[in-house]
């Protein structure tokens, strides 16, 4: 098996997607599975953070769940009486870190150019957790809601309807699952979709869990249930999408992208899948310029787009392109399991070129 088939192959076998929990307007949850630790700009004001304590992350989104890519936001954490502790600005991606956090209730202040100015709920970070996430939603400001909403997927009733109880099911799920408790994990995520049947989020994630499990057939039931309930929900089909090209069943493959394309164009996991499709298939410019959207957008979990972008030039005979687009991947994935491959792969390209 040449290098070039044996990054694809690793490439396809990438994990299914969870979802993360969803957010409700102005609020937060508390306790939500960690995400990247990546921390913002410190700003004025930001006090010493002691190595002791709790790891406090703020995950900020618009109310469709996607996040505040790109935009100014300040994060000021404030005591439950609204005393200022310590602020931040968050990262590309969201994301505030707050390291040394101490045991007891607080909430946090979000505000930027185009954001309304956001208070989350109170929550309680306990002594003996190591680490704690809030998830908050924000509104972009009347001027800005233009630029947030060209692309954006449309929230559904079904996301806006879920009961607390189910989103603090779901939370303790992916809490687990973070632990490596897979077996809790599906217990708590069992319960959520069993307090809210309509919960599709929810059905997803039990699906990736089941799959991880060895139960194929629980997965693949699960996503067709997050499907059927909440056909705005782009998770469930992807994953469907990675269980038809596993199988090569590309049209069925298709089929399921282009439904989570329709959710929500501008989807970086939905682009990549596609261009991964595509490339199967011989859709070769089709494929370098989804993955090329990709790498337009923050792509942290993603890098292997350029694998794809540099497999479908090859296949155009753009070499030396392809040996650019190799040379980002490592850039970005610098300790993947590939780079060895890629790095042969690199080396033949630089010895034909020289002939």
């Amino acid at each position: 098996m040449n290098s070039r088939l044996l990054c694809l192959l690793l490439l396809l076998c990438s994990p299914f997607l969870f979802a993360q929990k969803g957010t409700s307007g102005g609020g937060a949850a508390g306790g939500g599975r960690v995400g990247n630790t990546g921390s913002g700009q410190p700003s004025f004001n930001s006090l010493p953070q002691s190595s002791q304590g709790t790891m406090l992350q703020i995950r900020i989104t618009w109310q469709n769940s996607r996040a505040v890519d790109g935009e100014i936001v300040h994060v000021q954490l404030l005591s439950s009486t609204n005393t200022p502790i310590m602020d931040t600005y968050a990262n590309r991606d969201g994301m505030v870190t707050f390291n040394g956090i101490g045991p007891g209730d607080y909430r946090v202040k979000i505000e930027g150019p185009d954001i309304n100015e956001t208070y989350s709920e109170v929550f309680e970070i306990g002594g003996m957790e190591h680490s704690h996430m809030e998830w908050v939603s924000v509104t972009p400001k009347e001027d800005a809601e233009n630029k947030v909403a060209g692309g954006a997927p449309m929230i559904s009733a079904s996301e806006l309807n879920v009961p607390p109880k189910a989103k603090k099911e779901l939370e303790k799920g992916m809490e687990a699952f973070d632990k490596g408790d897979l077996k809790k994990s599906e217990e708590h995520l069992r319960k959520a979709v069993e307090i809210y049947p309509k919960y599709a989020r929810g059905w997803n994630n039990l699906g990736v869990i089941l799959m991880r499990e060895g139960d194929r057939a629980g997965a693949i039931d699960a996503w067709q249930k997050s499907i059927a309930a909440d056909s705005k929900f782009p998770s469930g089909y992807l994953n469907m999408a990675r269980v038809e090209m596993k199988d090569k069943k590309m049209p069925e493959a298709a089929d399921y992208i282009a439904r989570a394309a329709a959710c929500d164009p501008n989807n970086p996991d939905v682009l990549a899948l596609r261009a991964s499709e595509e490339l199967l298939t011989g859709q070769f410019e089709k494929a370098l310029a989804d993955a090329q959207r990709v790498h337009g957008m923050p792509h942290a979990h993603l890098a292997d787009v350029h694998l794809i972008s540099a497999e479908a030039l090859l296949h155009m005979n753009k070499n030396a392109d392809a040996l650019k687009e190799y040379e980002v991947y490592l850039k970005e994935n610098p300790d993947s399991p590939n780079a060895a491959a890629v790095r042969t792969e690199m080396a033949q390209i630089q010895a034909s070129l020289k002939n």
